[in-house]
């Protein structure tokens, strides 16, 4: 007897990396009628988007083609980071440096790497 599937799609760092190879192999053997529903965060949410859209593998590249220059990652912030959160502890008016522009990847989503909604 085949079972209905639940899909939970995380996201966080490299679980999100992980999270597009299993969508993408889910996409491939066509599982789309089995799921029932899916619930995401962060960049699972990016990654449901994609696999509901059955575009796994496009999605999937953006983490190996375009999240992995100096566009997203914000290498000057890292050092940084660290002791901006030690700094919030005791001033909660402090800024956290941003590591990753998120405005950029928002950006490949919606114009080189666009969702097709209207496909499927």
């Amino acid at each position: 007897m085949k079972k209905d599937i639940i899909l939970i799609s995380e996201g966080g760092c490299m679980l999100g990396v992980f999270g597009a190879g299993v969508v993408t192999s889910l996409q491939e053997a066509n599982l789309y009628p089995r799921i029932h529903s899916i619930y995401a965060s962060s960049a699972g949410a990016h990654n449901a988007a994609y696999f509901l859209s059955k575009q796994s593998k496009l999605g999937s590249s953006i983490y190996y083609e375009d999240l992995i220059n100096n566009n997203f990652i914000k290498k000057e912030n890292l050092s940084r980071y660290v002791f901006d959160i030690l700094i919030k502890k005791f001033n909660k008016k402090h800024k956290i440096n941003e590591i990753v522009d998120i405005d950029y990847l928002s950006r490949v989503e919606r114009e080189y790497k666009k969702l097709n909604v209207e496909k499927n």
